[in-house]
């Protein structure tokens, strides 16, 4: 018979980090067997030209690089506005600080 325990209904930091890990592994071992089913069936060899060159590999593999060269390009073109974020906090960050000291100042003078 299996036994639940009901009696702990909220879990810890460590045990919900763990089974954010377990279930992170689970998806990459999913994911990984899909590449591997998709690049069994699509094996046929293909010719790809570019720039007066042509090519050759599997249809698997072409389709994988073109979708690594969409997530590059992705990737390239979000970078500015990460940055452009991340500068925006720190100057947020170093302005609320400076007027967190600023009012500790206003206190200690005030006694």
């Amino acid at each position: 018979m299996v036994n639940f325990n009901f009696q702990k209904a909220v879990l810890t930091k460590d045990e919900v980090y763990g089974y954010y890990l377990c279930m992170k592994f689970i998806l990459v071992i999913l994911i990984a067997l899909l590449v591997v089913i998709f690049a069994v069936q699509n094996s046929v060899i293909v010719s790809v030209s570019l720039f007066n060159k042509t090519f050759e590999g599997s249809l698997a593999l072409v389709i994988i690089l073109c979708y690594l060269l969409g997530v590059l390009s992705g990737f390239l073109y979000i970078i500015p506005s990460i940055i452009r974020k991340n500068l925006i906090i720190s100057d947020l960050r170093s302005k609320l600080n400076s007027q967190k000291s600023k009012e500790k100042e206003k206190e200690i003078n005030k006694q």
